[in-house]
């Protein structure tokens, strides 16, 4: 709880990945992914309640081994694809007014492929969002150093083409010095408003903005591997 305010942290970790099977229960330095987040966010000073969704028994089975609470299995039409993480939240917030266990004021949703984010960019995040009277939404992005006017598109005939998407202009370029992207590490809505809107993002969104190395998504083998070397190196703080 911070200010008053009580604070519910979701972990959606489902089961299956066609990019990286398995990816959420690899082994990253001498512990599963998943407990990279499960042990950040136990570290948190402000979240009252952790829970993970999964529709997945053996990563439940894992979750529980590191001292989170599974207390459903996710629906299989929530595991797929297709779903989005507004219906895996949704589904949640009503399991919780179905069992009388609501009336959080705000929710945290920490995806498991960012196991560098710590308990003190949680904290962190968590006290801009709450010192920020005009923000109902917050999400994690880090820069971008990407040369953007370097981006090309390959055609339909396999030949370089310069991006036509209008920021990547000169002009567009010009009006923006620096570029940032979602890290995925890290979003933050008020419970109300999302139940309202259904979206992680509102009209008043802010930034909370994390280092690259932090930021790093574990998508691919190769994204493993890097975040152990990260570790390795102590390159993480």
């Amino acid at each position: 709880m911070i200010n008053g305010k009580s604070v519910l942290a979701i972990i959606p970790a489902r089961g299956g990945s066609k990019r990286f099977p398995g990816k959420n229960l690899k082994t990253l330095g001498n512990k599963p992914l998943i407990a990279w987040t499960i042990e950040a966010a136990k570290g948190s000073e402000y979240i009252d309640r952790l829970i993970v969704s999964t529709d997945s028994e053996k990563i439940k089975e894992i979750c529980l081994k590191w001292d989170a609470e599974v207390p459903f299995l996710r629906p299989s039409h929530l595991a797929t694809d297709n779903a989005s993480s507004e219906e895996v939240i949704l589904h949640t917030l009503k399991w919780l007014k179905t069992n009388g266990k609501d009336g959080y004021d705000f929710f945290i949703l920490l995806q498991p492929t960012s196991p560098l984010r710590t308990e003190k960019h949680i904290d962190n995040s968590v006290e801009q969002f709450v010192n920020d009277p005009n923000s109902s939404s917050l999400v994690s992005v880090s820069k971008s150093e990407r040369k953007f006017d370097q981006m090309m598109v390959i055609n339909d005939e396999s030949y370089l083409e310069h991006s036509t998407i209008p920021v990547f202009s000169r002009k567009g370029l010009e009006e923006h010095s620096e570029f940032h992207y979602l890290n995925g590490a890290i979003y933050i809505t008020s419970i109300p408003l999302f139940l309202k809107k259904g979206s992680l993002y509102s009209e008043k969104t802010s930034c909370y903005l994390m280092d690259l190395e932090s930021s790093i998504d574990i998508d691919t083998q190769f994204d493993l591997a890097l975040a152990e070397f990260f570790l390795s190196r102590m390159i993480i703080s």
